[in-house]
């Protein structure tokens, strides 16, 4: 995966997702890419600033997966292919193929609109 194409998405992300975002909250993620794509995991915060931290390449998507320090998962899982974006507690975990059409800006911004649909579907099951 080109880090320079996940960089580019992750701050377009972070441009959509700002007015959703209360003042005070830093977004920091976390990339891990992998064979045929990448695991950013977002974590937001007040305490915490707003950054990248790229870790180094994973060999597969179980390997980046447990490399989050969130999950433990088989060698044998398969990744989703396009776009799996999912609110987690306090955070947001996105898992994308490695194909550019997945990482544009204009994909970024269907990306936020998605996980904010899910966000307030969750609230509403409240």
């Amino acid at each position: 995966m080109d880090r320079q194409i996940i960089t580019t998405y992750l701050n377009e992300f972070r441009k959509v997702i700002a007015p959703f975002v209360r003042s005070g909250i830093g977004i920091k993620t976390i990339s891990i890419p992998f064979e045929t794509g990448a695991v950013v995991l977002f974590e937001l915060g007040p305490n915490i600033k707003t950054c990248d931290e790229t870790r180094s390449d994973a060999t597969t998507f179980a390997e980046a997966m447990r490399r989050t320090n969130l999950f433990t998962i088989d060698n044998d899982a398969l990744a989703p292919v396009g776009t799996f974006i999912e609110p987690f507690g306090e955070n947001i975990l996105l898992i994308k193929d490695n194909k550019e059409s997945s990482w544009t800006i204009e994909r970024a911004s269907e990306d936020v609109q998605q996980l904010i649909s899910k966000i307030r579907n969750y609230e509403r099951k409240d």
